[in-house]
């Protein structure tokens, strides 16, 4: 990961815990987009807020959250966006949406994939308790968005092809 400036950090997501340990394996501070009704409580909202987290309405195409990651990316801030939007259901790796590559464009920052392995088997999407399982978080190489918005998706798909290699990797 780039040691400064701004930069997206990438990872697949298969439980709540991932934002936790994608920031414990990373060497900087980053910042956090998190879908909005989980500010909806106070503790929790405070919580989040202190850790660098900020709220984006999902299914909606939130201006006001997008303006807020592109503002902090150009300061120089990691911000981390789970290009797949949300958790998976049965821990294999989902479709990716091409809003990250409008924010790597926007902010012309590069983006770090990122492959966090055991976090299913941890808390998995239902699950009613925490399971002891081992967790690595990988990171891979920088990439960066050299084209149009005609090539969002194909950059987007790249990205979710490099989790996809550091996940293979690792097996």
């Amino acid at each position: 990961m780039p040691k400064k400036g701004g930069v997206i950090i990438a990872p697949n997501h298969a439980s709540y815990l991932d934002p936790i340990f994608a920031g414990v394996g990373s060497r900087r501070l980053l910042n956090y987009i998190a879908r909005e009704n989980l500010f909806s409580n106070f503790l929790i909202n405070r919580m989040l807020r202190t850790v660098g987290a900020f709220p984006i309405k999902r299914n909606f195409h939130d201006l006001g959250a997008v303006k807020e990651a592109i503002k902090r990316l150009k300061s120089g801030k990691p911000v981390l966006i789970f290009p797949e939007a949300t958790r998976t259901h049965d821990g294999a790796l989902q479709p990716v949406k091409g809003g990250i590559s409008f924010l790597a464009h926007s902010a012309n920052v590069p983006v770090v994939p990122v492959y966090i392995k055991g976090s299913f088997e941890v808390w998995p999407r239902g699950a009613k308790k925490i399971k002891w399982a081992p967790i690595s978080v990988y990171f891979g190489e920088p990439i960066y968005f050299n084209g149009t918005s005609d090539n969002y998706q194909a950059f987007a798909d790249s990205i979710m092809e490099n989790i996809a290699k550091l996940a293979a990797t690792t097996s």
